[in-house]
């Protein structure tokens, strides 16, 4: 998965959880934890003026993978 589809990744996993789409949601929320845990560059999730570390970055991507996933336990 390369950064663009990483940041497509959590846009829709924000969407499905906007719409509680909990299949879709587990889906991008799956990917996403995958790509981030193998080492990929995390997409930039924060505002375009902002430059932070990408293990800070990476650590707020999983923590939120995450939360979207229990989110999906939880309501599946």
């Amino acid at each position: 998965m390369e950064t663009i589809h990483a940041l497509e990744a959590w846009e829709s996993m924000l969407q499905a959880i906007s719409s509680q789409d909990w299949v879709a949601c587990k889906q991008h929320a799956g990917a996403l934890m995958a790509f981030i845990e193998s080492d990929g560059k995390p997409p930039k999730i924060f505002a375009s003026d902002v430059e932070l570390p990408d293990e800070f970055v990476r650590d707020c991507i999983e923590h939120e993978c995450t939360a979207a996933l229990q989110l999906c336990e939880d309501h599946g």
